[in-house]
């Protein structure tokens, strides 16, 4: 007999969905939207089968697809918690009241947050059928493909196809045509206050300093060179730079594009990698701005499409392969501090999985051993560059005080709210620099102001009394919970949370003191409407907006690894590991509340993730975008 549907139970999860929707939308409680919005989530409720029965059978039937569905609710309910902050009370100063809204929101947040994540595992994470292989090479690799003995028999869902030349210099060419009208618009390109300080090193105006990674700005010393020896002209080397950078980045999303296309998804999973890249306008304005973020970004990519082609296609990488691996784990190391961190702590992962798992040449850990091999090659290169090489060339080390964002900013919460701390602790922070600077000064969401009390102090005596100051660190956090949690939160939510950034791109050459300037050799009277319009398009498109926000781009890489869990297939969780380590770096370190570079590392690899993830559903599904779109029309069985 069949089951009726409890209409009372949708009712009042509906009411939940709209009370949550109400309350951080600012709506008044009269708004016909709302009205709407609670018909139409009753109506979704019974199209998903959301009755008692169904989610009772649901918990019975697949538990794991529920445990990781309610895992998964609460991480974005909670990152949404903390983005929404006080707005969660509805402005209401009664206790009880304002303990109410919370309630209310939090609970309608967690339920829709549960549904669609409940609905996206199921479409994406249910069985797969692999495409029959066609030839006897493809049948081997398939065959190590589905040898995995700590694996469900999941694959990427295709046979390998050869990485054409052809097709990547193709895709390589469309990118780099796409982004020739900005700089055009833009010539010589975009530079800021750190482009500046790094062309004047570059230029031999000042002499070399690890601020800015050195090693990036030698870099730009060698095509700067190039540029200036042809024209003996600042803006002509500055353009050789721009256009370098342009042609790497062009050349590694080719790669990219063609060797996912190879590996399984397809030409559309090219067109999805490069239409990603050329839709969005800040990966544009940054291919043509002279920051170490670009080139360490691309590294980034790199090394994320190699682990995919080894770990989780099993293929084994060849020569050029490890060549660019190599060389992009020198660009991760090199081109930025935390870089060089996040890419220890990716080593040691994987020397722990080869030395800890099965040692079998198709095993998670065999693999893994391979590329611990080649991390830790890389790593003692770097070593040997930012060690001898950076003694031999003179090369200044960087201000202390960047390396102490965080605590810094924890310690100045406390002094500028007045916490529990002693008349000696201030005496002792008096020595270093002005108590009045921190009060009058702290910002909750940027450590420059601490950073600078710090480098403008007597940095000296805190490095020669690092184990009193280590002592004061930890007691006032201890007598002041609140306040180191809450300067934590207020400096590094932009990268977990849905906020836009602060800071995103920039567009041409800012006020500087060498009086360099753009010469736009294309569009001079609409250049500043073109970038202004450029600049603001996340500020009037809904949804497409999302991947301008660092914070919302990790949180749907936490639902690709909770869909990966439920496949059950572990190798994904190597091609993960690079964005993690560089998110927890980000995280102890971050200078800026939301600054989109920090992150873009992160935007940059995103369309790549999502078709790495979506490939087996584009070759069950016949790999095509009509398909495609059936997915989510259709009702699928758990």
């Amino acid at each position: 007999m069949k089951k009726r549907p409890n209409i009372a139970l949708r009712v009042i999860i509906a009411y939940i969905i709209t009370f949550a929707i109400y309350n951080i939308g600012t709506f008044v409680t009269s708004d016909i939207i709302l009205g709407i919005v609670f018909v139409s989530v009753i109506m979704l409720l019974g199209a998903l089968g959301q009755n008692p029965q169904s989610i009772t059978e649901d918990i019975e039937n697949n538990n794991k697809l529920n445990v990781i569905s309610n895992v998964l609710a609460a991480v974005f309910t909670l990152s949404y918690s903390i983005y929404m902050g006080n707005r969660l009370t509805g402005g209401l100063e009664n206790k009880l009241f304002a303990l109410f809204y919370i309630l209310m929101t939090i609970a309608g947040l967690y339920v829709l947050f549960f549904l669609f994540v409940r609905r996206i595992l199921t479409i994406f994470a249910g069985p797969v059928t692999p495409v029959p292989t066609v030839s006897a090479s493809a049948a081997v690799a398939q065959t190590q493909a589905n040898v995995n003995a700590g694996e469900q028999s999941v694959n990427t869902g295709s046979t390998p196809d050869a990485l054409s030349i052809k097709r990547m210099l193709i895709y390589s060419g469309i990118v780099l045509l796409a982004l020739l009208p900005l700089f055009l618009i833009n010539f010589p390109g975009t530079m800021t206050v750190d482009s500046f300080n790094q062309l004047s090193q570059a230029r031999g105006l000042n002499p070399l300093h690890d601020h800015h990674p050195w090693a990036h700005t030698l870099i730009i010393k060698l095509f700067y060179n190039i540029g200036y020896s042809i024209s003996h002209n600042v803006t002509a080397g500055i353009a050789a730079f721009i256009f370098a950078q342009m042609v790497l980045v062009s050349l590694g999303l080719g790669f990219t594009a063609e060797t996912l296309s190879s590996l399984g998804s397809g030409r559309l999973g090219a067109i999805i990698v490069i239409a990603g890249y050329v839709c969005f306008p800040y990966h544009a304005a940054f291919a043509i701005t002279m920051w170490k973020d670009i080139l360490f970004a691309l590294g980034v990519l790199i090394i994320t499409i190699l682990l995919y082609k080894e770990q989780v296609a099993r293929i084994r990488l060849n020569i050029t392969d490890y060549i660019l691996f190599v060389l992009s784990s020198m660009a991760v190391c090199l081109f930025r501090h935390n870089g060089f961190y996040a890419y220890i702590l990716c080593a040691l992962i994987f020397a722990i999985i080869a030395l800890t798992g099965k040692r079998s040449s198709g095993s998670f850990s065999g693999k893994s051993a391979r590329t611990a091999i080649f991390t830790l090659a890389s790593i003692l290169i770097c070593l040997i560059i930012n060690g001898p090489v950076k003694l031999g060339l003179n090369v200044q080390n960087g201000d202390f005080g960047h390396e102490l964002a965080i605590p810094l900013q924890q310690i100045g919460r406390v002094v500028q709210q007045n916490g529990d701390i002693s008349a000696e602790e201030r005496a002792e922070l008096a020595k270093v620099n002005s108590i009045e600077y921190i009060v009058n000064n702290y910002d909750p969401g940027g450590a420059d102001n601490m950073i600078q009390w710090l480098v403008a102090g007597d940095s000296d005596y805190v490095k020669s009394n690092m184990g009193y100051f280590l002592k004061l660190y930890i007691s006032l956090g201890l007598r002041n919970p609140n306040a180191y949690i809450m300067a934590f939160m207020d400096q590094t939510k932009g990268y977990y949370t849905t906020m836009m950034p602060e800071q995103i791109a920039y567009y041409g050459i800012l006020p500087n003191e060498d009086q360099l300037d753009n010469y736009p050799l294309l569009g001079a009277r609409v250049r500043i409407k073109i970038n202004e319009i450029l600049s603001k398009l996340q500020d009037v498109l809904p949804v497409y907006a999302i991947f301008y926000s660092p914070g919302a781009c990790l949180l749907i890489l936490i639902l690709l690894i909770g869909i990966e869990t439920v496949r059950g297939r572990k190798s994904m969780l190597a091609v993960f590991l690079p964005q993690l380590c560089l998110t927890f770096t980000v995280l102890i370190a971050t200078p800026l509340v939301a600054d989109l570079r920090y992150a873009y590392a992160l935007m940059l690899s995103m369309p790549s993730l999502i078709v790495m993830v979506s490939t087996p559903i584009f070759c069950q599904k016949g790999n095509n975008m009509l398909d495609l779109m059936r997915i989510f029309g259709e009702k699928r069985d758990d």
